[in-house]
């Protein structure tokens, strides 16, 4: 995993930009089904920016380019594979499948509560020393699906949360946290940000990547602490401690 302000100083929050140093910047484009506003918002070397779209003629929610993310890498994230002649062994503790953009995605679908993933990269402008001109490369995204049939909504919060990015003023804590803490907090997003995504297509699947990113979140909480004192019982209310939908509609309003 690489961590999202890995390219930053962590107490300052200050990019890490020297004239020695070769970079390359990025950009990526993020598909959600919501509208934004606001921003861009500015986290050291990333930057998010709403793209401006048109409502769909029958006014149904669709995935549609949302967001333009902007990464500028200012170091070498290439991990050294040999150390003194010795391959160095493999270490996972941090994996979950994705890169730092997917990273960046889930946390903002988390700290806002909406459908936001990562489709590809739309340009890049190779290494280059810092201040020289590059021309940038330009690469097709092909676009995402909707998951789900349209104008069904198994999370209708998911739809009247607002798409504000100037509400992203959580991700400036991340850089304060312990390296064991990001990895939670990282996984435990994409865990959400995947289960909200496919909520409309598979609602299997979905609650599956919910209770796991709850899982991971708690798990992580309760690490270095005392045992947890037994939890009081008590009646619940839909399909697990009793009839109806009434228990299921309202956890899918707290997703």
């Amino acid at each position: 995993m690489l961590s999202p302000w890995a390219l930053t100083l962590g107490e300052i929050g200050m990019p890490i930009i020297a004239s020695t140093q070769r970079l390359k910047t990025l950009t990526m484009r993020l598909y959600s089904d919501r509208h934004f506003v606001g921003g861009p918002s500015i986290h050291g070397p990333y930057s998010l920016s709403a793209i401006m779209g048109r409502e769909a003629r029958d006014g149904a929610p669709a995935i549609r380019p949302a967001i333009r993310l902007h990464v500028g890498v200012h170091a070498n994230l290439a991990p050294d594979v040999v150390i003194d002649g010795e391959l160095v062994p493999a270490n996972s503790d941090a994996y979950h499948g994705g890169n730092a953009s997917d990273e960046i995605a889930a946390l903002a679908s988390l700290c806002l509560g909406v459908r936001l993933r990562v489709a590809g990269t739309s340009r890049l402008s190779g290494i280059h020393d810092h201040g020289e001109r590059h021309p940038p490369i330009l690469l097709e995204v092909p676009p995402l699906t909707h998951p789900g049939r349209l104008g069904y909504e198994y999370i209708p919060a998911a739809l009247i949360r607002p798409g504000d990015l100037g509400q992203l003023g959580r991700l400036a804590s991340f850089p304060g946290l312990a390296e064991e803490d990001q990895v939670a907090l990282i996984r435990a997003a994409r865990a959400y940000a995947a289960g909200l995504w496919w909520s409309n297509e598979d609602q299997n699947q979905a609650w599956l990547q919910m209770v796991t990113a709850v899982e991971i979140a708690a798990s992580h909480r309760q690490k270095g602490h005392s045992p947890p004192e037994e939890p009081r019982r008590r009646p619940l209310a839909g399909p697990v401690g009793g009839t109806g939908n009434c228990g299921r509609r309202d956890a899918r309003q707290g997703l």
